[in-house]
């Protein structure tokens, strides 16, 4: 009767070490969450920051009185300047399409021309500003983005002017980690297509949003519509799970076993003893 009763006794405890265990589990995983949540939101402040910066260089430009004056040769001077470093090269079109200066060492590709030519659209329709995205994998190289805005000559638009941006800039975005963790950080355009990731994927890989394999958090680019995404692999979490119950169960059944044996041999002594 004493090993049933010793076994009672102890399953209680079994049961309450249990359950802070998940309660733990859980609470490492939801802490592990809001890291990658905080180091999502702190990596599309900076990409936010990066573009806005951009925008607003080029808006500087665009107020020249160059343009007002009509000295588009003088402006071309300037732009081979290269204003900031993280531009690639610069270019001017006029509202129907028609390029006027490029800063670029080669002629844009075919690619890169449907690409300033919808910024250029984009531009003309709004009266804003317009940030491209990169093209499909495996396609012929491009820089990572480009963005223009309109020049206006009194209420209407005369020309777009935009910049190329390679993707060093926004690589080195993605390759510093705010948690502390083993995380990986993606940049997206608006279509889910890779512009930098830490980890090596391709650029113009659409990124899923579900991988079984990681644990992550996304984050939109405020204002400009891309997204970052910083996962961890599950592998390590999910190990230390297992470490964790297999250690307690291995705790919890070693406690019931010894009090089993414990209860044994004293009622066996009681029944040689007769005491």
């Amino acid at each position: 009767m004493l090993a049933p009763l010793i076994l009672l006794a102890l399953l209680p405890i079994a049961l309450l070490l249990g359950g802070q265990l998940v309660g733990r589990l859980r609470a490492e995983r939801a802490q592990v969450e809001a890291a990658l949540a905080a180091s999502a939101d702190t990596v599309a402040a900076r990409v936010a920051r990066e573009l806005q910066s951009s925008v607003d260089a080029l808006d500087v430009l665009s107020r020249s009185e160059l343009f007002q004056q009509g000295r588009v040769t003088a402006l071309g001077r300037l732009l081979h300047g290269r204003p900031r470093p993280d531009w690639d090269s610069l270019f001017l079109l006029d509202a129907g399409g028609t390029p006027v200066l490029d800063t670029a060492a080669t002629p844009p590709s075919p690619a890169m021309r449907s690409v300033m030519d919808g910024l250029r659209a984009q531009v003309v329709a709004t009266g804003r500003p317009a940030l491209s995205g990169v093209g499909a994998a495996g396609a012929t190289p491009a820089p990572a983005v480009a963005v223009a805005l309109p020049v206006r000559s009194g209420e209407r638009i005369a020309y777009v002017l935009g910049a190329r941006m390679g993707a060093a800039t926004f690589q080195r975005l993605a390759s510093g980690s705010t948690t502390g963790l083993d995380d990986r950080v993606c940049i997206t355009d608006a279509q889910s297509r890779v512009i930098a990731d830490s980890s090596g994927l391709p650029q113009g890989l659409v990124l899923s949003h579900e991988d079984p394999a990681l644990a992550f958090a996304w984050h939109t680019v405020p204002g400009f519509g891309w997204q970052v995404r910083v996962a961890q692999p599950m592998a390590p979490l999910a190990q230390a799970r297992r470490d964790a119950i297999l250690w307690a169960l291995l705790t919890q059944g070693g406690a019931l076993l010894a009090g089993a044996v414990l209860a044994y041999a004293w009622g066996r002594r009681r029944g040689v003893t007769g005491t």
